[in-house]
C-alpha cells in the first residue's frame, strides 16, 4: 500500500546501515541457525522480493529465500549477531505478518568442509609431464598418514590436500613430493575457521641499498606475523603474495602495516600481478621453451629423414649419393658421419629434457613416457655409435662398410622420435593453455579499478584494495568490481548475464544486492561493499571452476591406472623380445635373411646381429 512506501524505504535503508558492521557479509560460521518463518499478506512476486530484500539486508543474515507460493521464508543467520525476534520485526516493519515456524542448526554446515582439526593445503608441483606423473604424486599423498583426501591436477600443476596438521604438516607434504623427484612449493594453507573469509593481495618489497641483506624469504616471515594475514608466499617475479582475512583487516590497511613493518628498510608497493596471471605466465614460458626446442629439432630430424628414408624410397641408394658415399676410414663413409653429426646435438641438447625426466621417474620407481623416449633414443644412438667405433678400430674387411651403413637407419630413430614427441607436447601445452585461459576469463571480466567515495571526494583505487564497508560509485556502462548492497535512491539496471545467463537487464533499487562482474546498463548508483575476494559470487565461481579442473572423472582415473602399467609393460615386452631374438640368433636357430645388410650378413659378427635386432625392438 502507498502509505507503507515510506516505512518500507526506511526499513530497507535501516538494515543497510546496520550492515556496515564487520559482521556484514561474513560467511556462515560454525553454529549458524536456520529459521523458517510463515509470512502472511504476500500476494505477488513483488511482495516476496520485498521481504527477501529486507531479510537479506539484516545484519547477521547469511542468506534468505522467500516463496510466495508457500508463504514461507527460509533464513540462515548468525545467532550471535541477530535474533529470531529481530527477523520477525524486520518483516513486520514492511507491512507483513511473520510467525516463526522452525529454528534449527544449519544442516549445510560442514557438508563440504573438511573434518574438524584439518587444514587444506594447496601446493604447486613442478616437473609433472603426463598423467602418470600426476597419478604418482596423488597416490603418494593419499598413502601418507594424516591425509584425509588428495587431488592432483596436471593442468593446474597443483595438489590439493586435506590433512590433519598434527600428523602431517604442509612442510612434510612438500618434502614428501620432493623426495620422489618433483619440485613442490606450499601455495596456501587454510583452516576450517578461515577457509571462507579469504582474499589475496600482491605486494612488491624493494630493499634499500643499505638493507641489501633483506631477502624475500625474511620479508615473507615478517609479513606472516601481521594481524589478519593467513599466509604469505614468495611468488615470481620478486614479489609477495599475501592471503588475508578481509573481516579482520582491509587491503589498504594491510598494505600500510606492511609499509610500517619495513619502514627504513624497503619500499613497499602494490603489485597488480594475480595468481591467475602467475600460472598463465608460467605456462606461456613453458610453451616458449617447447617451441624453441621444437624449432631446433625439426631441421636435423627432417634432414635425417630425407637422407635415410626419403631419398632411398625414391631409388637413391646410400652407396650412390655422390660425395656422401666417399669412404673415410675402415668402411666408415661421409654419409654415416653426417648422420652422426645431425643426431648428436638432438640427442644430448634437445633431448636432455627427456633424459633428466626419465632419471627422476626411475628414481621414484614410477616410469612414464619420458622413460620410453629416453630408452629408445639412447639405445639407437649408442648402438649405432658403437658400430661406427667398431669399424674405426677394427681392421678393414669387405663387410665393415655394410656394418657402418646399417647405423644410418638406427640414428634416424633419435632425431625423428624426439621431434615428434616434442610436437605432441607442444600441442598438449596449447590445449592446456586454453583450459588455463578459461579459468582466467572470469577474473579478467572484473574491472581493474573502482571509484571510491570518501571524505576527500572520489578517487580511483585498484580493485584488489577495496575493503568491506567502502562506498563505491558505479557509473552507467561500468562493471561492478565486488559484491555489495545498493545504497542510492535512484534506480539502476544491471546486466547479470555473466553470472546468471539472463539477457534482460535486472532493475535494482535501494537495498538490493549487486554482484561483482555484472554491468550497470543504465542509471548509475552507489553501493556499499559487503564481500571481497573469494567471498564474492564471482570468486566462488572461480573456485568451482578450479575444483572442477582438479577433479577427475571415473574414466580419467581408469586411464591413470592403465598409464601406470603401460610403460613397465612396454619395457618388459621389449626386453623379452630382445632376449628371445638374441637366444635364437646365438643358438643358431634363426639366421638373418640374405641381403639384410647389403647381402653380407652371414659373416657379420654376432654382436652386430644381436644389436640390429635390439635396436629394432
Amino acid at each position: 500500500p502507498f502509505w507503507l512506501k515510506g516505512a518500507s524505504a526506511r526499513a530497507a535503508l535501516g538494515p543497510g546501515r546496520r550492515n556496515m558492521t564487520p559482521a556484514a557479509g561474513r560467511p556462515p560460521a560454525p553454529g549458524g541457525h536456520v529459521a523458517v518463518l510463515r509470512v502472511d499478506g504476500m500476494t505477488c512476486g513483488a511482495c516476496s522480493s520485498t521481504v527477501e530484500r529486507v531479510l537479506g539486508g539484516t545484519s547477521g543474515v547469511f542468506a534468505a529465500s522467500v516463496s510466495c507460493v508457500t508463504n514461507q521464508a527460509r533464513v540462515e543467520f548468525d545467532p550471535k549477531v541477530t535474533s529470531l525476534d529481530t527477523l520477525v520485526q524486520s518483516v513486520e516493519d514492511v507491512g507483513f505478518d511473520a510467525t516463526p515456524m522452525d529454528v534449527r542448526d544449519n544442516p549445510n554446515e560442514g557438508r563440504d568442509a573438511a573434518p574438524a582439526g584439518t587444514v587444506s593445503v594447496e601446493l604447486k608441483v613442478e616437473g609433472m609431464t603426463c598423467s602418470a606423473c600426476s597419478g604418482t604424486v596423488e597416490r603418494l599423498l593419499q598413502k601418507l598418514a594424516g591425509v584425509e583426501r588428495a587431488t592432483v591436477s596436471l593442468i593446474l600443476n597443483r595438489a590439493f590436500v586435506v590433512c590433519h596438521q598434527d600428523e602431517m604438516s604442509p612442510e612434510d607434504l612438500q618434502n614428501e613430493i620432493e623426495d620422489i623427484g618433483f619440485g613442490a612449493k606450499v601455495e596456501l594453507v587454510t583452516t576450517s575457521e578461515t577457509r571462507s573469509g579469504r582474499a589475496t593481495l600482491h605486494a612488491q618489497v624493494a630493499p634499500h641499498l643499505s638493507s641489501a641483506k633483506l631477502s624475500l624469504a625474511d620479508s615473507c616471515l615478517r609479513c606472516q606475523r601481521l594481524p589478519g594475514v593467513l599466509g604469505c608466499q614468495v611468488a615470481p617475479p620478486e614479489h609477495l603474495r599475501l592471503t588475508y582475512d578481509p573481516h579482520v583487516v582491509g587491503a589498504r590497511k594491510l598494505l600500510q602495516r606492511i609499509g610500517k613493518e619495513f619502514e627504513g628498510e624497503a619500499e613497499v608497493e602494490f603489485s597488480r600481478i594475480t595468481a591467475e596471471n602467475e600460472q598463465l605466465a608460467g605456462h606461456v614460458c613453458e610453451m616458449r621453451h617447447l617451441r624453441r626446442d621444437l624449432t631446433m629439432a625439426i631441421p636435423p630430424a627432417a634432414a635425417v629423414f630425407m637422407l635415410t628414408i626419403g631419398l632411398p624410397s625414391m631409388g637413391c641408394d646410400p652407396d650412390h649419393m655422390g660425395f656422401l658415399s666417399q669412404p673415410l676410414h675402415h668402411g666408415v663413409d661421409l654419409f654415416s658421419m653426417v648422420i652422426l653429426c645431425l643426431a648428436t646435438p638432438v640427442q644430448f641438447l634437445i633431448g636432455c629434457r627427456f633424459h633428466s625426466a626419465a632419471y627422476r621417474a626411475l628414481k621414484r620407481r614410477s616410469p612414464n613416457m619420458d622413460v620410453l623416449v629416453s630408452v629408445a633414443t639412447n639405445t639407437a644412438y649408442f648402438y649405432s655409435t658403437g658400430l661406427i667405433f667398431y669399424c674405426l678400430v677394427s681392421p678393414e674387411t669387405p663387410h665393415s662398410h655394410d656394418i657402418s651403413m646399417a647405423t644410418g637407419h638406427f640414428f634416424t630413430m633419435g632425431p625423428i622420435l624426439i621431434a615428434v614427441v616434442l610436437l605432441g607436447k607442444f600441442l598438449e601445452a596449447r590445449a592446456k593453455l586454453s583450459a588455463i585461459r578459461a579459468m582466467t576469463d572470469l577474473p579478467s571480466s572484473m574491472p581493474s579499478t573502482a571509484v571510491l567515495c570518501g571524505g576527500d571526494g572520489e578517487s580511483a583505487v585498484p580493485m584488489e584494495l577495496v575493503e568491506l564497508g567502502d562506498i563505491l560509485r558505479i557509473f552507467a556502462g561500468a562493471k561492478v568490481p565486488v559484491d555489495g548492497v545498493m545504497c542510492s535512491e535512484a534506480e539502476a539496471h544491471m546486466d547479470e548475464s555473466l553470472l546468471t545467463g539472463e539477457s534482460t537487464a535486472v532493475p535494482k533499487k535501494q537495498g538490493d544486492i549487486i554482484m561483482g562482474g555484472t554491468t550497470c546498463v543504465s542509471g548509475g548508483c552507489l553501493m556499499r561493499v559487503t564481500k571481497v575476494g573469494c567471498d564474492t559470487a564471482l570468486g566462488q565461481m572461480c573456485q568451482l571452476v578450479q575444483e572442477a579442473q582438479a577433479s577427475k572423472a571415473g574414466v580419467q582415473r581408469t586411464a591413470d591406472r592403465v598409464a601406470r602399467v603401460f610403460v613397465p609393460s612396454v619395457i618388459s615386452l621389449a626386453m623379452v623380445t630382445f632376449s628371445v631374438w638374441a637366444f635364437l640368433v646365438f643358438a643358431g636357430y634363426v639366421r638373418v635373411p640374405q641381403g639384410y645388410h647389403g647381402g653380407h650378413s652371414e659373416d657379420m659378427p654376432a654382436d652386430a646381429h644381436m644389436g640390429s635386432h635390439g635396436a629394432d625392438v
